[in-house]
């Protein structure tokens, strides 16, 4: 088992970046940790690809993960994004974030 350990401000930055528009239903907003760097040689091809109405984008603290109820398949989360990026990861939504950091301040 993998542990992942983020200090509050790592969380507040997550928050503070996360780069979706408003439109988006938050609730399908999701953080991707890891405890590592994601490996930019791998992570480069995969921002690049198209994952239909699912979207992800890079952060300095963690990639965010946009995955709508409506979307046909749900290719990314963390198993996929595992095996692709060779790094162990975990996702939590946006509000949970807020949550933990909450608890903290």
């Amino acid at each position: 088992m993998t542990v992942i350990v983020k200090a509050p401000h790592q969380f507040a930055t997550a928050i503070a970046e996360q780069p979706f528009s408003a439109t988006l239903d938050k609730t399908r907003i999701h953080l991707v940790f890891s405890q590592d760097s994601f490996p930019v040689d791998k992570l480069t091809p995969l921002l690049q690809e198209d994952f239909g109405d699912e979207i992800i984008k890079q952060g300095s603290e963690c990639l965010y993960l946009y995955l709508p109820r409506e979307a046909k398949k749900k290719p990314l989360y963390t198993n996929y994004l595992e095996k692709r990026l060779n790094c162990a990861m975990t996702a939590r939504k946006l509000s949970v974030i807020h949550r933990l950091l909450e608890m903290v301040s």
